[in-house]
Parts: C-alpha cells; sequence; structure tokens
C-alpha cells in the first residue's frame, strides 16, 4: 500500500535533509499525487506501490526499481512480468528484490532461479543477529517467544513451508 511506500520514501527524506551537500542534489520534493523527489539531474525517487496488480506504476519507465518485501505481494509475478519489467525495458533498467521470506513461494522460487544463475543476478540472505542495527536484547527475547519456524523465517532469514499455507507450494 502507499502507506508501506511511503516508510521508504520518509526515511529517504531523513537521510537528506540537513545535509547540506546531499539537499543541493534535491529540487523538490512532493508528496502528490504520489511521494517523489525530484534531483537536480531530473532524476526522480518515486515511492510507489505495487497495490492492484501495479496498477499505480503504468504509465511511467525506470532506471531501476527496489521491490520491497516482495514475498508479501499477492501477485508477484504478474507485478514483476506484466508491469515493472516492461516500465524498464525502455531504460535497460535493472531490479533489485527485497523481502524477507514468507514460505516456498514465488519469490522463493525466484531466489532460487537466480542461485542457479549467478549471470542473471546476485542472492544474499542474512541472519538478524549479525545486524549491529537491530537491538541484540530484543532479538534474544524473540528468539524465546517465537516459534521455531518463525525464528527461522524472521531471524534467521530462511525460506520455510509457510505453516498456515493448507497445500504446500510445491503441489
Amino acid at each position: 500500500t502507499l502507506d508501506q511506500a511511503k516508510i521508504i520514501f520518509e526515511k529517504t527524506v531523513t537521510l537528506l535533509k540537513g545535509k547540506r551537500i546531499l539537499e543541493s542534489l534535491v529540487q523538490d520534493i512532493k508528496s502528490t499525487p504520489f511521494p517523489h523527489i525530484i534531483f537536480s539531474n531530473s532524476a526522480v525517487f518515486w515511492a510507489r506501490s505495487t497495490q492492484r496488480k501495479g496498477e499505480y506504476l503504468l504509465g511511467h519507465d525506470y532506471d531501476y526499481c527496489n521491490f520491497d518485501e516482495v514475498a508479501f505481494e499477492l501477485h508477484p509475478e504478474y507485478v514483476v512480468n506484466c508491469v515493472i519489467m516492461m516500465r524498464l525495458a525502455d531504460r535497460a533498467g535493472m531490479i533489485d528484490y527485497t523481502s524477507t521470506p514468507k514460505g516456498k513461494n514465488w519469490f522463493f522460487r525466484k531466489c532460487q532461479e537466480l542461485k542457479s544463475h549467478p549471470d542473471f543476478g546476485y542472492v544474499q540472505t542474512g541472519d538478524s543477529r549479525d545486524n549491529p542495527y537491530i537491538s541484540s536484547e530484543y532479538i534474544q527475547r524473540k528468539l524465546t517467544s517465537l516459534s521455531p519456524s518463525k525464528v527461522e523465517q524472521n531471524i534467521m532469514g530462511n525460506f520455510i513451508d509457510d505453516p498456515d499455507q493448507v497445500i504446500e507450494e510445491k503441489y
């Protein structure tokens, strides 16, 4: 949703504000019709939602797209192949996928594909305990309060079968 997209946008604005050199690169910051930053070189940083099968991405071309939390997208294959890839085509753009794993879904299969074809992309996973910006005390509490499968997924960053899924993804 737009609320989710605004999180990234607001973090980006926070990184720019109060830093004279970075602020000098910004021409304008707008909230409507969608949050975006216009840079002095005419580059635009958009914060958009993939809601409604990527409808809000249509009509624009992009050089780069970071698809955040792609594992939680309801129609990822359609959004990527029919919307995002076509928005990148005119500029020979690039897409990055960023997400916490959520079962062995489309994102899982995409990571497997990229791992087996390293010339197509790079896959990196990580454990939250290795991140110095996350409270180690908080992580320790979660290790004792979350189920083993949620620890493996949300702390260790591993793909696991979704315990709420009635039929396993492979079927």
